[in-house]
């Protein structure tokens, strides 16, 4: 049987909140993908300098 991650699996990142891109996106930097990234933010705590997972 295969190991690892498998399709359907969750997973966690870590990502660096780099600013607030619209009142419910905000763009982040993923340290091994190299480009910048914007995500929804669902909680709207997050603030520029932030870490989450």
């Amino acid at each position: 049987m295969a190991k690892g991650i498998n399709i359907g699996d969750e997973v966690a990142i870590t990502a660096t909140v780099r600013r607030r891109v619209t009142e419910d996106r905000v763009s982040v930097s993923i340290a091994s993908y190299g480009q910048p990234h914007s995500i929804g933010d669902q909680t709207t705590k997050v603030r520029s300098g932030s870490t989450s997972r």
